[in-house]
């Protein structure tokens, strides 16, 4: 076999490796999300099964070098990496609720990549017993060999990361994959064997597209009341936006099927939760409010809201997705207008960046399992948010965390945090009960921290928010009762929170203590 053919299978293999990992994370986060433990654990099993590839496509190599077997491990190859998109639900689905999210990644990985990963190990030791006839040259053709499948991984990487996954399915991408190791494994077969086996090779050609008349079993499973109107892979999120046509509502839900924003299809489109309510609680707090921004679009709820309510107040919206922001538009009845800009961008690049000062800032942002990025709750991106906040600006930060008990660390580290930059901090929780059990249960919590100097006590905060509300100000009705469930954390609590900084922030071991 040519030596450039053998340097194009070998470079083929790598790209695929690669294409596989990163492909990879979008199957896992639907269930596991897009933190390090799933990165760590596609890593770890990449690397372990090319390892145990390496050793084993030596040994078989020097024991049968064969043309007809290294096409076949090909084969094999492409259609392990076929059967990806119609095992991985039912192996995820089954691990779920089995482990947490750290050693069920793990498991899922071992389970759905394991095996493709290692076939593909076995064939670079053959590609190297194929092109070495001479043993002075061994070390430069090995070196060649490996620099094809390393230039292949940056391209599988780069390909798949940059263009494959904002323009096609998940799931189509895997058939593609094994697909090109199908024709790769052909081109093996044709340029190696002759006459009637060339022949019988040619059904390696003609299986691939085979495999794309299969339908494709969907990532994420919905209820029958459900209606998908939208879904799609973006550079960030699997989004799905769906109607429920019984209740009359709709959700924009990000992988895990962790629901990011609702309306009622009817009157003005209003929020199905609670939550979105009690972010108009730093309006309170900034009587002279004029400028505003929301870091985390959502379904652009919240910041509608703002616009319609508040008068001459300017939006701006900041939004990693532009695929997010498009769905908010598109479903969501997020307007333009004049008064709203949005930019698709990182927050905390954009904080940044930003040459404006707010009178209020708003957080509303979490990844596919409901965790906030850790770069924004660390010390060093809450002084650069308090470096673009007016004299008298506010925060308003909501968050998923146990208010109390030992899953609270999250809760505690980040109101540690808050309160080192700014002088007064207030938490609202979203569950308006004082009973035991719900404070230990997941819950949205509204932490609002302000420059003022002077902490307002609950009758003072309660007729301050209950006067704007009275004069139509502030058109949340029951948004003064929150601070009868204020909390107030103890000395006692803190004792076990974390200062959270760029330098340790484990905010996914935080996390870990109360989510699955």
């Amino acid at each position: 076999m040519p030596f450039f053919l053998i340097k194009t299978i070998v470079f083929i293999s790598g790209s695929v490796l690669m294409s596989l990992e990163i492909a990879g994370s979008r199957v896992l986060a639907p269930y596991y999300g897009s933190t390090i433990f799933v990165w760590s654990s596609l890593i770890t099993v990449l690397l372990t099964a090319l390892a145990v590839g390496y050793y084993a496509g030596g040994r078989l190599a020097d024991k049968r070098p064969s043309f007809l077997l290294w096409g076949t491990l090909l084969a094999v190859a492409g259609l392990l990496t076929i059967a990806v998109p119609f095992i991985a639900g039912p192996v995820n689905r089954m691990l779920l609720f089995c482990f947490d999210d750290r050693l069920g990644s793990l498991v899922s990985c071992c389970l759905v990549f394991f095996l493709p990963s290692f076939v593909l190990g076995i064939i670079s030791p053959f590609a190297v017993k194929f092109s070495v006839k001479n043993i002075s040259r061994v070390g430069n053709v090995t070196g060649e060999l490996y620099a094809w499948s390393a230039v292949g991984n940056v391209l599988g990487t780069l390909l798949t990361a940059f263009f494959l996954i904002g323009r096609m399915g998940v799931f189509s991408i895997f058939l593609t994959l094994g697909a090109v190791l199908l024709a790769a494994s052909g081109i093996v077969f044709l340029a190696t064997a002759s006459g009637s086996r060339r022949l019988a090779s040619l059904p390696v050609f003609i299986l691939p597209g085979m495999f794309f008349l299969l339908p494709l079993p969907p990532l994420i499973e919905f209820s029958p009341e459900e209606k998908i109107v939208f879904q799609k892979d973006s550079f960030y999120n699997h989004l799905v936006v769906t109607d429920e046509p019984a209740a009359g509502v709709r959700k924009l839900r990000f992988d895990k099927q962790i629901e990011q924003a609702g309306i009622v299809l009817s009157g003005n489109y209003g929020s199905i939760y609670s939550t979105t309510s009690m972010l108009h609680l730093p309006v309170a707090f900034s009587p002279a409010m004029k400028r505003v921004l929301f870091i985390g679009c959502g379904g652009g709820i919240v910041p509608r809201n703002y616009f319609c309510d508040y008068a001459g107040v300017e939006v701006d919206v900041v939004e990693i997705d532009p695929m997010v922001i498009k769905a908010s538009r598109d479903y969501f009845f997020f307007f333009p207008a004049p008064q709203i800009k949005v930019y698709a961008d990182d927050g905390r690049r954009f904080v940044q960046k930003a040459q404006e000062k707010y009178d209020v800032v708003v957080m509303d942002v979490f990844s596919s399992v409901g965790q906030i990025p850790f770069h924004l709750l660390t010390r060093e991106f809450f002084l650069e948010v308090n470096g673009i906040l007016e004299e008298e600006g506010v925060v308003a930060l909501n968050l998923i965390s146990p208010l109390e008990g030992k899953g609270a660390a999250l809760f505690r580290s980040v109101y540690k945090t808050m309160s080192s930059v700014f002088p007064q901090t207030y938490v609202f929780p979203a569950v308006f009960s004082d009973a035991p059990q719900d404070k230990i249960e997941p819950q949205n919590i509204i932490i609002v921290a302000t420059r003022q100097q002077k902490r307002l006590g609950s009758e003072e905060l309660f007729n301050l928010i209950d006067g704007q509300v009275r004069s139509g100000r502030i058109r949340v009705s029951n948004l003064a009762e929150s601070v009868w469930f204020s909390h107030r954390v103890s000395d006692e609590e803190m004792k076990d929170a974390m200062l959270l900084t760029d330098d340790f922030a484990p905010v996914e071991l935080l996390y870990g203590k109360f989510l699955r």
